[in-house]
């Protein structure tokens, strides 16, 4: 018996339905597939652009302020980006503020810092708002100077400076003055370090009293340690905690001393010769997370170098270079978001680098009237130039992302505290830590997962 004609065109629309309903899914999962690639492309771009400024405004010094006149240079911006305020402390000790605005900017805010009067011979920026600022007449002090950014309603952000002298500490011995000296410290205790030309270096630790029936200055504890000198001291850096200080010198050395020990105790020191062609040591700095030390030299080479005891003692070993060429280093200008870092060499070029991944992020050019100083916010997206014609340049800074690229994906890097370059996948850890992002860990994991399910498969 024949089936009926109806059911019959019923199982023929049915499969036909059932055809382009397959047909339409398997075209689906082409694209799809197609478009993968194309979407993943789309996102991990980001990770590998370069990086980038762009400039934003130009404001002037006045006309009686000269940029040799200028010890400290600061930026802040508000997290909206529509303000920014450059801090300018002057050598005599004047501090101004000027803020910026799209559209404009403000009159300059001066103000007198507390303290002595002398100039100020040396001014290091430690992040935070803190700077250790040292005088002509051999007093050393910490002063914090910052802004606060309140926000008003339907208004700019209000700046609000803030500029008072936490603590001031005499080095005047009646002998020779300091080479460098440089305070570290909080409430709990300080530390005033001066390294002098002859190898001599003098510790002055302070225990502030405390409690409501304290009185007078609380503790001092000073000690003296003589350093034979290899070659003449060029350049000298104190790490924040204040546990370590390192000596560089014109022959291409690198002293260390660990401050850490009893106060009572000598002070253990250990000399490595830097460069096998013994160029001077031109600028040191500790980059963020106050473990690795970039070192700048004579020939425009560039170094980073990571501590590690051996035998009870702090050693150093070079962890990563850029080659040598160009004018000798002048400065490091470290951000305190990552491991990157500017180094401003003399002719006023900027070299922006990255520690771990070696990655060369961007080179500037020297802005033709020259640079005398630059300044990076705590965020590290806006850079502040002074340029020698008395200048102020704001300029918004994109790093991307330093930590990626060909190089932190799929080479072995040597990180911080570890003793070997290796593939580390850890992109989150403690305050102060760095993100490893090697991919390598990743794809050999998902490999391995793959081929034991194949296997039970």
């Amino acid at each position: 018996m024949d089936k009926c004609p109806s059911s019959s065109r019923l199982s023929r629309f049915i499969d036909q339905a059932a055809a382009a309903i397959i047909t339409c899914a398997g075209m689906a999962v082409i694209v799809t597939l197609a478009a993968m690639p194309a979407l993943m492309l789309r996102e991990a771009a980001p990770l590998f652009l370069p990086a980038s400024r762009e400039f934003i405004d130009e404001i002037r010094l006045p006309e009686e302020i000269k940029p040799e006149q200028v010890a400290a240079l600061a930026v802040a911006a508000d997290l909206s980006g529509r303000t920014r305020t450059a801090s300018l402390l002057l050598t005599d000790g004047r501090l101004g503020f000027v803020s910026q605005r799209n559209g404009g900017s403000a009159p300059p805010d001066w103000r007198r810092l507390p303290g002595s009067p002398a100039a100020i011979r040396q001014a290091e920026d430690l992040g935070e708002g803190k700077f250790s600022l040292f005088r002509s007449d051999d007093t050393l002090a910490l002063a914090l100077i910052d802004v606060e950014f309140k926000n008003l309603p339907g208004e700019a952000p209000a700046v609000q400076p803030m500029a008072r002298q936490l603590l001031e500490v005499d080095l005047n011995d009646g002998e020779a003055s300091p080479a460098h000296a440089m305070l570290r410290g909080d409430e709990n205790a300080y530390l005033a370090v001066a390294v002098y030309a002859d190898g001599t270096v003098r510790e002055k630790r302070l225990v502030p009293a405390k409690g409501l029936l304290a009185r007078g200055k609380g503790a001092v504890i000073e000690r003296k340690t003589r350093v034979k000198l290899p070659a003449p001291l060029s350049a000298a850096v104190l790490n924040r905690s204040g546990e370590r200080l390192y000596l560089g010198t014109s022959g291409g050395d690198l002293i260390t001393l660990d401050l850490t020990g009893d106060p009572e105790s000598e002070v253990p020191w250990d000399v490595i010769p830097a460069f096998r062609d013994r160029r001077a040591v031109t600028a040191l700095a500790f980059l963020s997370g106050n473990y690795s030390l970039a070192a700048g030299d004579s020939s425009g080479g560039i170094s980073v170098w990571f501590p590690r005891r051996e035998g009870g003692e702090f050693r150093l070993r070079q962890a990563a270079t850029w080659p040598v060429g160009g004018e000798a280093v002048a400065r490091f200008t470290p951000c305190l978001r990552d491991r990157s870092f500017f180094a401003r060499r003399r002719d006023g070029s900027l070299d922006w680098l990255h520690s771990t991944t070696g990655n060369e992020l961007a080179r500037f050019p020297a802005p033709s009237p020259g640079l005398e100083q630059i300044a990076l916010n705590s965020r590290g997206d806006n850079l502040l130039l002074l340029r020698s014609d008395g200048g102020l340049e704001f300029q918004r800074l994109d790093s991307a992302y330093p930590e990626t690229g060909w190089r932190g994906f799929f080479r072995r890097l040597l990180y911080e505290g570890h003793e070997r370059p290796a593939f580390i996948w850890q992109s989150s850890g403690p305050e102060g830590g760095e993100p490893k992002l090697s991919l390598v860990p990743l794809i050999w994991g998902s490999v391995k997962a793959a081929v034991f399910a194949l296997l039970f498969a």
